[in-house]
């Protein structure tokens, strides 16, 4: 009786005390993605049938997971967090089974610090990251299952199920597959290599199905190309797009009186904005950016900084009419509609082009090769330091186009050294396995993430685990086993941070802040920050930013070979248009 008594208090405390931590996520409001592929895709709706859910897309198990929670819990988002609290939790138990199996001194510190760690903030509080929870908890029970399965061999089955229900769920556990061979090889060197061999054959079918994706490949196109902007020279350091406080407190960065247009300047009718009507040569819209005609401003569209609009920010395939309705009068008027800019994970609802019989047709998928040294190095020392000490954890880090720092590339040298000091132990096999899980994020490749954000505690999160152990193991390797202040201390650290991530996840506001905070010129969030406040009625915040991005643009060539950059030019002159037209 006392034994279950304790069992329960083990699972009831630990959910009790992270809905007080995450309480300011779990009482929030979508973010992002979430109403882009979640709550207002139509994917969701009747008309898609799971069939062609798990026929066409790319990670058909998760997209069915959220369509069945959509159609139980609607637009009561508090349980939508509470399932995310529950499978973080029931993760964090399986990284405890690790431990125990592992035979590590302290699982119970392993279990505490991938709890609390600030890491799976991002993971647990953003809704639409539910399919790297799923994804986490089926490779990790596959691996589980494959250490069970020395004993028994039906187990070693079953971690082939598990393992295609993660790569089904999302694809960045694609190289686990090495890590068990690894293990396998370890063990019984070649023997039982036929075995692993079907983890390999499901990963390569996860892979195909997302290379298959058209979405994949435009964003990979994009990434491809902001990774070769890169400072060169000395000269260019005013180029860098790092976040830099002196920047943004440029005084003739700000809006400028001259830029409020007089009103006798009026345009008339027939002077709608055109790509060919940008000012500067060099910011020329390009044609794949160009927005449709019917998101043009009309003169008679005019925003009012003081009234309120009643409008929706469009994504996606969403379609509604804003309207507004004039103070003391019954008249309604149309408000301009924009799109946002999307994130980086798309590739769940991107189902390979089609022809009217339902076979994939389209060019097939091409890597772009961009191999970076400093941007490898970069991250690699980024995710191996947010481990032990997690000092930046805001939602969005933007993309990278500094140079690597010597530091960075000492830190490459010191994982070197650090795996020959180790060699032949147990913590030298959870530091390769971490970096093996982190291969799909390091920038060997350009991956559509990157578009938005260089690195991303997200991706953190399935090699945290092995991080975490590798460094309990190496504190306890130099230090009495009897002092537990470092390890207590860290996952102090732990909690204090987490509980500082959690209300970056209120709603888009706060989220959109945050990732600001880090890099103020972080393009693709700016954007849809201008856009948020446009459907608040904040015209003038609106106007301020696209404004500092505008004229930021003319002196940093970095600004302005952004991809995203025309659009802020597109968006700035169709407010300044819009502003001329104020009576």
């Amino acid at each position: 009786m006392i034994r279950k008594t304790t069992k329960s208090l083990l699972v009831i405390g630990p959910f009790f005390f992270l809905i007080l931590l995450y309480w300011p996520a779990l009482t929030g409001t979508p973010i992002w993605d979430d109403s882009t592929f979640w709550f207002d895709d139509p994917v969701m709706g009747a008309s898609m049938a799971y069939g062609s859910i798990w026929r066409d897309f790319a990670w058909p198990l998760s997209v069915s997971v959220q369509k069945v929670l959509l159609s139980i819990f609607q637009r009561h988002y508090l349980w939508y967090h509470l399932v995310s609290l529950c499978l973080h939790l029931f993760n964090s138990f399986l990284v405890y089974r690790l431990g125990v199996v592992l035979r590590l001194r302290y699982p119970v510190l392993l279990f505490l610090a991938f709890l609390l760690h600030p890491a799976a903030v991002i993971t647990t509080a953003w809704m639409i990251q539910l399919k790297t929870l799923l994804c986490f908890s089926f490779a990790l029970g596959a691996l589980l299952a494959f250490l069970k399965g020395e004993d028994d061999r039906r187990w070693i089955v079953f971690s082939w199920v598990l393992f295609a229900a993660s790569v089904a769920s999302k694809s960045a556990s694609i190289t686990l597959p090495l890590v068990i061979l690894g293990i396998s090889w370890y063990k019984h060197r070649w023997r039982r290599s036929l075995l692993v061999l079907p983890f390999f054959f499901i990963a390569a079918w996860g892979s195909g199905r997302v290379l298959k994706s058209s979405i994949t490949a435009e964003g990979t196109m994009k990434a491809s190309q902001m990774t070769k902007l890169k400072v060169t020279t000395s000269e260019d350091k005013k180029d860098d797009l790092g976040p830099r406080p002196e920047v943004v407190s440029k005084p003739e960065v700000a809006p400028k009186p001259e830029v409020v247009p007089k009103p006798e300047v009026a345009p008339k009718p027939e002077v709608v904005p055109k790509p060919e009507v940008v000012p500067k040569p060099e910011v020329a819209l390009k044609s794949e950016v160009v927005p449709k005609p019917e998101v043009v401003l009309k003169p008679e569209v005019i925003p009012k900084p003081e009234a309120t609009p009643k409008t929706k920010i469009i994504t996606g395939t969403e379609k509604t009419q804003n309207t507004e309705v004039l103070p003391g009068t019954e008249q309604t008027r149309s408000l301009p509609e924009f799109k946002e800019i999307p994130g980086p994970d798309r590739s769940e609802h991107s189902a390979p082009p089609t022809n009217d019989s339902g076979t994939p047709t389209g060019a097939p998928y091409s890597l772009p090769w961009a191999f970076d040294v400093e941007l490898v190095a970069q991250t690699l020392n980024y995710y191996f330091w947010q481990v032990l000490l997690p000092i930046h954890n805001e939602p969005v880090k933007g993309p990278n186009f500094q140079r690597a720092q010597a530091m960075e590339l000492v830190h490459v040298i010191f994982l070197i050294l650090l795996m020959i000091t180790l060699w032949g132990s147990l913590e030298l096999g959870l530091l390769l396995a971490a970096h093996v899980l982190l291969l799909p994020f390091l920038g060997l490749i350009p991956a559509p993430f990157m578009n938005v954000t260089w690195v991303s505690d997200q991706h953190l999160y399935l090699a945290l685990p092995a991080l975490l152990g590798f460094w309990l193991l190496l504190i306890d390797r130099f230090m009495d086993p009897r002092i537990l202040v470092v390890p207590v201390a860290v996952i102090a650290l732990f909690t204090w941070r987490s509980q500082v991530a959690t209300s970056y996840y209120r709603n888009n506001l706060t989220f959109y802040e945050a990732s600001l905070d880090y890099n103020p010129i972080n393009l693709p969030i700016a954007y849809n920050l201008s856009i948020l406040w446009l459907s608040m009625g904040e015209l003038e915040k609106a106007k301020e930013k696209l404004e500092f991005i505008y004229e930021l643009g003319k002196e940093d060539r970095l600004v302005r070979e952004n991809v995203y950059y025309p659009l802020f030019v597109d968006l700035y002159f169709r407010l300044q248009d819009a502003s001329k037209d104020k009576p």
